[in-house]
């Protein structure tokens, strides 16, 4: 059975070469937090929720514990 959100979706949306995104992350901000993420998200022209998502995601990748890309190949090479 097709999920509703699929059918939802058209031919022409606007996912070129990337998957759905169907995830949110909320954070409560002081006015100064927000406006220093205001500010970041302009420096890099980017809209404030490509900037955040793109700083979590950085965050995520580089936290510790995590196999990096070269930690997966080096383990399958070893092998």
């Amino acid at each position: 059975m097709p999920l509703l959100s699929d059918s939802l979706r058209t031919p022409g949306s606007r996912l070129k070469g990337r998957e759905r995104r169907a995830f949110s992350v909320s954070s409560k901000l002081t006015a100064e937090e927000f406006d220093s993420v205001l500010k970041a998200s302009e420096n890099s022209g980017k809209a404030i929720g490509e900037w955040a998502r793109e700083a979590l995601l950085r965050e995520a990748n580089e936290a510790p514990g995590r196999l990096s890309h070269e930690d997966v190949m080096t383990e399958t090479r070893g092998r």
